[in-house]
């Protein structure tokens, strides 16, 4: 290494280093330089940085920024730690085209514990760093270097998850929501602020429920189930084993003192009871439920063991004479059917519309629809509507009509009068009915070019002639 001429043509002042530098010898700077490389590559200390560039950055012109420091004058020391091509990390010396490297930190030299501070900058400022790669691919500019922050006194440790450094310490994150504490001495768990921070805290209320495949919180009902059991229940785990075969045995009343008697017995009867034609049989199957056993039920066909039905007590239905039907209709008594001629009046049913209804339709549009049950007898049926339209012709039309048949059972239309004046439609029509239902409308339309027809109190009614 060749360091610059020492010029001493100006005199010093001894202990006065800055004004030695600034006055009394012009290259005391140069000397500075050259001592410093030389006390590098001795003990690896570098000549401070004035800040760190914790980015990317160009090691081009006067115009970077540095952990918030301007790196605006020519020969500003910077150190690069973050560089996308890591071979560039290291301490450069700034200029108004490219970088250079300094002369304690020159090109292809060993950087290995290589040890520099931070003069300035907006968060590490008066920090020091040292090279963490080893020999022997430590080279400036041909090998990748990597650069950490020297914390708790030098020891070389970064600061790794739930930490931060501070010049000279390490130090803990506390969380802000109250969750860790950090105090003087040590460290706690803090109390949660919110419920939100941790679902329902009472509660668990973002916990699943527990069920038979997942882990989970107990509801509030399973709760008073198990409130609910008898103290001293023993865990019986149930079986999937066939059980053995159920043999006869006599019927045992029990001696447990609950109410179910869990301990009583039934016998099997296998001998044939009176009155029926099939035995109770005891089954051959290996359930314990015996799935193909039989039971009697006394005199099956002919309900020997029912009372019959009385006015006061349910029960069988006696044989019933021909026709005698009608009297589940309400009518009669068990041995004399009601005679035909007692069917007028009967299976009455009606269907009502009365608010007013519009239309402009030319085609016919249902006010009141009924249907009836299926039936067989011969019935009437009466109709009633009211119907107008807004001019004075015959343009508004109603009708009743038996949609099941196809057949009108009654038409009329409105006469020419008054506009706005309601006509009183109505009649009757006998329908015979065989055995299946009926659906009857009241339908209604406007047959001019325009218009309005109006129709209300629509009103059907049902019943029984014959």
């Amino acid at each position: 290494m060749t360091c610059p001429p020492l010029d001493l043509n100006t005199t010093s002042r001894c202990g006065a280093s800055q004004y030695v530098e600034d006055v009394a010898i012009p290259n005391w700077k140069k000397i500075k330089d050259c001592i410093g490389g030389i006390a590098a590559q001795v003990y690896g200390y570098k000549i401070s940085v004035k800040a760190v560039a914790p980015f990317d950055t160009v090691p081009n012109g006067l115009a970077q920024i540095a952990d918030g420091i301007p790196i605006n004058a020519d020969g500003d020391r910077v150190l690069l730690i973050a560089q996308a091509d890591p071979k560039q990390n290291g301490i450069w010396i700034a200029h108004d085209g490219n970088w250079s490297r300094p002369e304690d930190f020159l090109p292809a030299s060993r950087a290995a514990a290589s040890f520099v501070i931070a003069e300035e900058g907006a968060t590490y400022a008066d920090t020091a760093w040292i090279c963490s790669t080893d020999k022997p691919v430590d080279l400036v500019d041909l090998d990748p270097l990597a650069w950490i922050q020297l914390v708790g006194g030098g020891s070389g440790v970064a600061a790794g998850m739930g930490l931060y450094a501070t010049p000279g310490a390490l130090n803990v994150g506390a969380n802000p929501d109250g969750s860790i504490l950090v105090n003087a001495a040590d460290v706690q768990v803090g109390i949660l602020a919110t419920d939100a921070q941790h679902g329902d805290r009472g509660g668990g209320g973002l916990h699943a429920l527990v069920t038979i495949l997942t882990a989970g919180f107990m509801s509030a009902a399973d709760k008073i189930k198990l409130d609910g059991i008898a103290s001293g229940a023993t865990n019986t785990p149930l079986s999937n084993v066939a059980p053995v075969n159920v043999t006869k045995a006599a019927a045992v009343a029990g001696v447990a003192v609950e109410a179910s008697r869990r301990d009583h017995k039934h016998d099997i009867d296998t001998a044939a009871p009176v009155d029926i034609g099939t035995a109770n049989v005891e089954g051959a199957a290996t359930t314990l439920a015996r799935s193909n056993h039989v039971h009697n039920h006394g005199n099956l066909p002919g309900g020997l063991l029912h009372a019959i039905v009385t006015a006061v007590a349910p029960g069988f239905t006696p044989t019933l004479p021909a026709d005698s039907s009608k009297f589940l209709d309400g009518v009669g008594n068990w041995s004399t059917p009601i005679p035909t001629a007692g069917n007028f009046g009967r299976d009455f049913q009606s269907a009502a519309s009365e608010g007013d209804s519009t239309t402009t339709s030319g085609t016919w549009q249902d006010k009141l629809t009924m249907t009836t049950p299926a039936m067989t007898g011969t019935y009437r049926l009466g109709f009633y509507f009211e119907l107008k339209s807004n001019g004075s012709n015959k343009d508004a039309q109603g009708r009743c009509y038996n949609a099941t048949d196809a057949l009108e059972v009654g038409f009329d239309e409105t006469p020419t009068r008054p506009a706005n004046s309601f006509m009183m439609i109505g009649g009757f029509q006998e329908i015979v009915f065989t055995g299946a239902a009926k659906t009857f409308k009241i339908q209604y339309n406007f047959n001019d070019v325009s218009g309005t027809a109006t129709i209300r109190r629509a009103r059907l009614e049902l019943w029984r002639v014959s």
